[in-house]
């Protein structure tokens, strides 16, 4: 949904991943400049993602989303400083 609006109102070129290793391996090819993640993932969850991807993306910010309760401690979040 997000990527249709992204590109539908802002023209903006944007990447879909259900699975975030697959995420992973292409942004090591890729040039962006915002990563949105959800936080429930299969195999790896939203902030374990940020902490792998973060070093292959410095300076690009990440927003962490979730339509469910996360259950995680705001801590968890505010340790790493990509995280929007």
């Amino acid at each position: 949904m997000l990527e249709q609006h992204f590109f539908q109102s802002r023209n903006i070129e944007s990447y879909t991943y259900n699975d975030p290793v697959l995420a992973l391996d292409a942004i090591r090819k890729l040039k962006i400049d915002v990563v949105v993640s959800d936080i429930r993932m299969p195999k790896l969850n939203g902030l374990e993602f940020v902490t792998q991807a973060e070093p292959m993306l410095p300076g690009t910010s990440f927003i962490v989303a979730s339509g469910h309760t996360v259950g995680l401690p705001v801590e968890s979040f505010e340790r790493i400083a990509a995280v929007k």
